[in-house]
This record gives C-alpha cells, structure tokens and sequence, in this order.
C-alpha cells in the first residue's frame, strides 16, 4: 500500500490527510494586510525526471510569464508587490533577474513562508508543488499563473484543474492574471468565497487535500494499523 494526498481508485491507495502542520481549510471574512505576495518556482541546471513542472532551461520561459504579469499590474498594485524567490536553489540566477527588472526592494528578505503569508492581501503562486497546497488552507485568495501544455493527471485531477481554469484559481496567461487581480483588488474575498470557487475549494478539499475531525490522530491510527500488520 502507500499514502497519498490525492483521492484514488487503487486499492492499494489510502488517502490521508496533508502532514503539513496538518491544516485545515480556513474561510476568511476579513483581511486586514495590503501585499500581494508572488511565490516563485526554480528548476535545477539538469533534469532528474519525468514530471510536469518547467525543465531545466523551460524556467526561463515561466520567468518571461512572470515578468509580463508584472509589468501590466497597475501601479498601486505593484507598489505593494513581495517578491519569494525558491528558497532551496537559484540555479538560473533569477533572484539577479529579478533585482535587474524589478528592483531588490521588491524581493523577500525573510526566511519563513509564513511571515510572507501573513502580510499578503492576495498569493500569486507559480507551481503546483507543497506551498499551493499549503496556501490553499490559509483563507487568503490565490491564484496560480501556471502554463504547463501537458500535465500528468488522472479524469478526476483533470476536471478540477478544469474547474480551478474556470475560476481563476489557475490561470495560464499573464494579461489575464494580471487584469484579473486588478477586478479583485478591493475586495479579493468577495471572489475567493463566492459560491462557484468555494465549490471548487472544497473540490480540492475532496480530491487532493482531505480533512477529518482529528488529522493527527487519523494519521496516527493509520501508521499503527499497518505497523501492527507488518509485524503478523
């Protein structure tokens, strides 16, 4: 058997639910920060796998995304504009293109996700790896400017990537991210809670990102289950 995040139709498949500090979806109704707060991605000189994210060298053309959608912000948008660059590698040297482009006072000097997160009005993520997930619990309104032409996912992962489309939780081009940030600047909760994105966050909930009473414990029942069976 093996766990996973996402719902499957293996057997051998046990979804559980995220370990990372094992949230749980929150509904915000205020939010009192003014940032907009973009997460970028990095990719390393050489591929090591098959996967769905950019590759190698593809990063540079995700970092031309980026740079459009920036660019056609608004001006009071902008000004309020943090900058994470990936905090493992910089292979491609995109802290320098940024500072080159944008100007060092637009790039996060702090360590922790979280004390970005916490001043943020709006996310904008660049990859679907372990920060959207964990975002997707915050409560802050999010968007993902993501163009990736061919995705590894199963009919049910597909759908809600459809959906996340729709909506513009995912978004694939930059003038459309950035006209779309700019409709929701004023009030980002009115669209982030309205009834047809909740309806795909909770789809997430559902499929990728699973809740129950008690998170720990499920965990914990899970992993002494199988010990306990191991152990036959």
């Amino acid at each position: 058997f093996h766990l996973s995040w996402s719902k499957s139709d293996n057997k051998k498949t046990i979804q559980v639910p995220m370990h990372l500090n094992l949230k749980k979806k929150k509904i915000l109704q205020n939010i009192k920060e003014k940032k907009i707060l973009m997460l970028l991605n990095s990719e390393l000189l050489y591929n090591l796998r098959i996967r769905h994210q950019p590759i190698c060298g593809q990063i540079l053309e995700d970092y031309s995304l980026w740079k459009n959608f920036i660019n056609n912000l608004d001006n009071k948008i902008r000004n309020n504009l943090i900058i994470r660059p990936h905090p493992s590698h910089d292979s491609w040297n995109l802290v320098e293109k940024c500072n080159r482009d944008f100007g060092e006072n637009y790039i996060s000097k702090r360590s922790l996700l979280k004390d970005d997160t916490n001043r943020a009005k709006i996310i904008v993520d660049t990859h679907i790896q372990s920060p959207f997930f964990e975002n997707m619990k915050t409560g802050i309104p999010m968007i993902t400017l993501f163009n990736r032409t061919i995705l590894n996912m199963d009919t049910k992962t597909s759908e809600l990537f459809d959906i996340f489309l729709e909506n513009k939780i995912i978004v694939q081009n930059s003038i459309e991210a950035s006209t779309h940030i700019k409709s929701i600047w004023k009030n980002p909760l009115e669209w982030w809670n309205n009834s047809k994105v909740m309806y795909a966050r909770d789809l997430f909930t559902e499929f990728s990102s699973m809740e129950t009473k008690n998170n720990l414990l499920f965990w914990k029942n899970i992993l002494n289950k199988h010990i306990k069976n191991s152990e036959i």
